[in-house]
């Protein structure tokens, strides 16, 4: 019997010893975080044997790239170790690939893992912090600053090749100024790649610009990484267009609250009604320009106004997400937006895909799929999804579907960079373009339906730990009328004290009611902080006997558009009667115009007619013009140096300018619509004959932008800065003439022109200036007494032949690199030219760009761009 109960006692010690062993081994790798310690051999292994882009895309064949990774999977992956070997080994795709070299001290890399632990630790990416860097392209070394990039563990949770975001200081690496680097995997290779390059190709706005390159990390190889312009102004600039900011209606804090224990679920922080920031503005706005579109834009979709977006551009992207199976680039934690400043409205650019799905298989959880983001649902909700608008683009997408091959474009990209990545030999894009126009009706249905804003009525009570776990209670927005309008974050009510700047104290004394989603509670407080007073207005709340304060960042303006634009009504006053029943407005005779004006339908103006603009008084003309004089009897336009013109025309519409004078206008001054032309010109076709434009007081007399246009006879003087400016034209231009101009003649960005005859006479700066990726042909010009003769810049291709040049104070003819991010040829050919070189250079030639004179190219001269536009070029 004693043995038997030593026996059974030590059995007992012994499985005691066994559970204690594996509880300590438990808690030891758990401690270890074995994810992170694979994914960083995995990471290690990729420096050096980088054929293929993911352990995922090794096994991936097109439709389960977000499946579940078991150890079947592992097992194949490993039956693969021998290939991936062999190909890193005799593959030389990684020295053919541009390469990107970061120096970064110790003590400052340290930050940069600091950074990491914390991420870790709290799970999330917080307020990472900028170093100190050198960057290099193997040939040039500029200064950079560089910190911990990515808001999710995917990017940083392997100690290896963690992603980084990178902003060059005194240069551009490869095109690029602000960037970042990271595992082809963090950005879903090659879903996302694919996803954006239809987008793109379908004209949206897209983060396709995506490339790979060689890294190293102070002189450790890190493999083939993915490197992916930030989206900012160069982002759009390259992309032909001309916008007004970069926005994005959500911000990380409510993640990293979220990641918290024992938080509150009801707090309202990032909610999008109040959440809107604008890329590269810190403290103030740029201009008043930028503090009025900022404002309209917050006001708008603070108050649920979904016609601030450009609606077909946003069912576009939300019929490609569907066929894609994923919603994920939608989210306004990826999405950002433009503001197209001529057409009124924000464009969305997407970034950030999964990889596709099935969406026949997500049936079950359908509803759930389609939770759209805020901005779908105030556009669907005042005016519900129709069930033609997302058939049209779901048919749109089926015909475009047919010549791009989802399979073989994602396997040439595989080829091309990872050629041990499995092959895809499936797509889910048909099956679920035949799904959507199977089920259209309930589709549209269920996106109508998730458009509806539900109420929440939880309101839970906070205890003391959850309070202290608030930094703020409300938000704080200062308007310039001096108002403080302070918003609930919680669905609680809370007491609002006080409200102070610089020592001026406003006593409140009031509570706040407690919040919704999406309906923030408020109560507006009326001050004496008129003006700005961005970041200097605190105020002071109470909830649960704790006191809280809370700041603002903008001072913005408390902007109606509905009530300060231009009103249409004023028509009434210029049209003819016989002209109104047939949606039009013929214009005769003359006219004193005190008010500005919107002409909301097409105007016709007849010859003859005078118009005398009052002071600051615009005309805006947003569907086309017709200004037809005769060359004895033209129109003319006088202003004050105040107000100016604007023409927008629809896709297919034309506006004629014939025989018109206009004199002494300036820029146009209405709210949202202050460009920088005394008469600006957008879209469509633009047919202009025998125009004269004297006297304005603008930074360009003539602005034309993203329109076709065939001039015949252009006669500008006396401007203060530019002539003509034509941005992402197409077209002719005949019988242009210049005198006394104060910036340059023509200017030319993004076009495709032929010129022919073109005068220019006492121009300050450049009597013709090229870039942004021009295309220019010239023949019979004659400048006299300018600045610089020709200019032409930044990937721009022009040929000269006949032109004639005298008294030219600085360069005949000039090729140069101005913005390096327009990657392309510079080129400048010139045929039969007579230049007086008396007092001149005849040709200016930087490295890298191409200037020939009658078949002999100029010599290379050192340039400093940045002397050249603080000096004889700035404006």
């Amino acid at each position: 019997m004693i043995k038997n109960n030593r026996y059974k006692a030590n059995r007992l010690h012994f499985i005691s010893f066994i559970i204690l062993t594996f509880l300590v081994l438990f808690v030891l790798l758990k401690s270890l975080n074995i994810r992170s310690i694979i994914d960083t051999e995995i990471q290690n292994f990729q420096k050096n044997f980088s054929s293929f882009s993911s352990l995922r895309q090794l096994i991936d064949d097109g439709v389960n790239g977000s499946g579940a990774f078991d150890s079947n999977s592992m097992v194949k992956v490993l039956g693969k170790a021998p290939k991936i070997i062999y190909h890193s080994l005799t593959n030389d795709v990684e020295n053919k690939l541009p390469k990107i070299e970061l120096f970064i001290k110790f003590k400052h890399l340290e930050e940069i893992y600091m950074d990491r632990s914390r991420a870790i630790l709290n799970g999330i990416n917080a307020n990472p912090q900028y170093v100190p860097c050198k960057i290099s392209d193997g040939i040039k070394i500029l200064k950079c600053k560089v910190r911990l990039k990515g808001d999710l563990l995917d990017h940083w949770d392997a100690a290896s090749r963690v992603s980084f975001r990178i902003k060059v200081k005194d240069g551009f690496i490869h095109g690029m100024k602000n960037f970042s680097i990271q595992k082809p995997r963090a950005r879903q290779f090659p879903y996302d790649q694919i996803f954006h390059e239809i987008n793109s190709n379908l004209g949206r706005l897209s983060s396709s610009q995506q490339d790979f390159a060689s890294i190293k990390v102070n002189d450790e190889s890190w493999g083939v990484m993915l490197v992916e312009p930030s989206i900012d102004n160069i982002f759009i600039e390259v992309r032909d267009l001309k916008r007004s900011g970069l926005f994005k209606i959500s911000d990380q804090d409510i993640w990293v609250y979220n990641k918290k224990d024992g938080v509150y679920k009801d707090y309202y922080l990032s909610d999008p009604t109040i959440t809107l920031s604008q890329t590269g503005i810190k403290n103030k706005f740029e201009n008043e320009a930028s503090k009025e579109i900022y404002s309209h834009i917050f006001k708008s979709i603070n108050t649920k106004n979904g016609n601030i977006f450009d609606r077909k551009l946003m069912i576009g992207n939300l019929a490609l997400a569907l066929v894609w199976g994923d919603l994920h680039t939608l989210f306004n934690s990826n999405a950002r937006y433009t503001w197209n400043t001529y057409e009124q409205k924000l464009e969305p650019i997407l970034s950030d895909q999964a990889a596709s799905k099935n969406i026949s298989l997500l049936m079950d959880s359908f509803d759930n799929f389609l939770k759209l983001p805020y901005e779908f649902k105030i556009i669907f909700q005042e005016n519900p999804l129709k069930l033609e608008e997302l058939m049209n683009e779901i048919f749109i997408l089926e015909e475009y579907f047919k010549t791009f091959n989802v399979i073989e474009k994602s396997n040439q990209l595989k080829e091309k960079y990872f050629i041990s990545d499995n092959k895809f030999t499936r797509t889910d894009v048909q099956n679920n373009i035949d799904y959507l126009k199977d089920n259209i009706e309930n589709v549209v249905f269920k996106i109508n339906k998730s458009s509806s804003f539900q109420e929440n009525f939880s309101a839970k009570t906070l205890n003391k730990q959850q309070i202290d776990l608030i930094d703020n209670f409300v938000k704080v927005i200062h308007y310039e009328n001096g108002i403080v309008r302070v918003y609930n974050y919680l669905n609680q009510p809370v007491h609002l004290i006080e409200v102070l700047s610089s020592s001026k104290k406003v006593e409140v004394n009031k509570t706040i009611p407690g919040s919704q989603t999406n309906s923030l509670s408020f109560i507006d407080i009326k001050t004496d902080f008129f003006g700005d007073f961005s970041s200097m207005i605190e105020v002071t709340t109470e909830l649960g006997g704790m006191h809280k304060k809370s700041k603002n960042d903008f001072t913005i303006v408390d902007f109606d558009y509905s009530k300060l634009k231009p009103k249409s009504a004023n028509i009434a006053k210029l049209c003819n009667e016989n002209s109104k029943k047939y949606d039009l407005c013929q214009i005769s005779g003359n006219h004193d115009i005190n008010e500005s004006i919107v002409f909301d339908t097409n105007v016709r103006i007849s010859p003859g007619t005078k118009l005398f603009l009052g002071l600051a008084v615009d005309l805006i003309f947003e569907s086309s013009v017709s200004m037809n004089g005769l060359l004895n009897s033209p129109i003319e336009i006088y202003g004050n140096n105040t107000g100016g013109i604007f023409i927008k025309n629809e896709s297919e519409a034309i506006s004629t300018i014939k025989n018109v004078k206009i004199s002494k206008l300036a820029t146009t001054v209405s709210p949202l619509r202050k460009y920088t032309g005394a008469i600006n010109g957008y879209g469509g076709r633009f047919n202009i004959k025998n125009l004269t434009i004297d006297g304005s007081d603008s930074e360009d007399q003539l602005n034309l932008i993203n329109t076709e246009v065939n001039i015949d006879g252009l006669y500008i003087s006396n401007a203060r800065s530019d002539a003509f400016d034509c941005d992402f034209c197409t077209g002719n231009l005949t019988n242009i003439n210049f005198k006394n101009i104060g910036g340059d003649g023509l200017d030319v960005s993004g076009s495709t022109l032929k010129v022919t005859s073109m005068k220019a006479f006492s121009i300050k700066d450049k009597a013709l200036s090229v870039g942004e990726r021009s295309t220019l042909i010239l023949s019979d010009a004659t400048f006299n007494d300018a600045g610089t003769g020709v200019a032409v810049k930044d990937a721009s291709d022009v040929m000269l032949d006949g032109i004639v040049m005298s008294n030219i104070q600085y360069d005949a003819f000039m090729t140069y690199v101005k913005k390096p991010f327009f990657i392309g040829k510079t080129n400048l050919e010139v045929n039969q030219f007579e230049v007086d070189v008396s007092k001149n250079s005849i040709c200016i030639r930087e490295k890298n760009t191409y200037l020939v004179l009658n078949g002999k190219l100029c010599e290379i001269s050192e340039i400093s761009i940045d002397e050249l536009y603080s000096g004889r070029m700035k404006k």
